[in-house]
């Protein structure tokens, strides 16, 4: 057993962990051969420095022999917790380099130390989010008390080229303020496989108000851009949500947007309402970034369908952990 030493690291002691950084992989967007990966690494950093900046998040640092070997960044999520009534807590990077058996443990040690902080904050849960290539993360989350969720998939989208033909089977347009209550009704009813929706242990009415509450800040503009709405007979019947990621752009030579919920209404699923919203959506995109992402759970196989007809590429695998205090 190696003698590991955990300790807290603030925003001024960053430089000296640039070298661990640097051999950190699963970055935001790792997987995109078209970022350069100084830029890569610089947009990291930055995002580092950062949440070392925020009171709600904490930096984690494990020594080995006064050696830097590993790090964890651990955030409390203040609207998470605000929509359940209870503390939720998100491990954004959990890193440690040497041998599979080194990193391991390591990466256990890091786990333990931002559980007691968890106890302190008065999380009742906690959520990490790893490429499913990085075996050394998934073991030391399953050995610390942490459930597999949800796999999903990532799947990007280039705009230098032009998207398949489809037919419009529905007429699309972007959301207005007086669409506000027929989408998050249609948000309420429409089920996406998600952590929050596949865990039991969330009270599935807030699921349900969570998604509501997602649309409406997308529709103004605080957590995307825009949503594109389907029409049909002057009432609301679908949506995609679409937002430009415009802290990572300051750092890209090529600019990036996420595509996140799509959804039908009851009366209207199956009748080409997601794949109309979908292909608005990109269009929308066309002149604003060059690659868009989304990530699709296993189980969204009509969503994953949809994604593969309009150019998507297969990125990366992702896992999903919950921990429950």
């Amino acid at each position: 057993m190696m003698n590991i030493t955990i300790d807290m690291c603030s925003a001024g002691h960053l430089d000296a962990l640039q070298p661990l950084f640097a051999a950190y992989d699963p970055k935001p967007y790792f997987y995109l051969k078209a970022i350069d990966r100084d830029n890569l690494r610089k947009s990291f950093c930055q995002r580092i420095a950062a949440s070392c900046r925020d009171p709600l998040a904490g930096l984690f640092v494990a020594s080995v022999a006064g050696e830097t070997r590993g790090f964890a960044l651990y955030k409390k999520l203040s609207w998470d917790s605000a929509i359940f009534d209870f503390g939720c807590g998100r491990i954004e990077y959990l890193g440690g380099i040497g041998s599979y058996e080194e990193s391991l443990q390591i990466k256990r040690a890091l786990l333990s130390a931002i559980a007691e902080r968890c106890q302190r904050d008065q999380i009742v849960t906690l959520y990490s989010r790893t490429s499913l290539g990085d075996l050394s993360t998934i073991h030391a989350l399953e050995s610390s008390g942490f459930q597999l969720i949800v796999v999903a998939r990532r799947y990007y989208f280039t705009t230098r080229r032009a998207l398949p033909p489809l037919k419009d089977l529905v007429p699309v347009r972007l959301s207005q303020d007086k669409d506000l209550d027929e989408l998050k009704a249609i948000a309420r009813t429409s089920f996406f496989p998600s952590r929050y929706s596949l865990d039991p242990m969330f009270p599935q009415a807030r699921v349900h108000n969570l998604y509501a509450q997602w649309v409406e800040n997308a529709c103004r503009g605080t957590v995307q851009d825009v949503v594109i709405v389907a029409e049909r007979q002057g009432k609301v019947v679908g949506f995609v949500t679409c937002g430009i990621e415009h802290e990572l752009n300051k750092y890209f030579p090529v600019r990036l947007g996420s595509v996140h919920l799509a959804a039908a209404s009851q009366a209207s699923r199956g009748r080409g309402v997601v794949p109309s919203c979908w292909k608005a959506g990109l269009q929308w995109f066309s002149d604003k970034v060059h690659l868009i992402e989304t990530v699709i759970a296993i189980q969204n196989e009509a969503t994953a369908r949809i994604a593969l007809r309009f150019g998507g590429r297969y990125g990366d695998a992702c896992v999903d952990f919950h921990r429950w205090f």
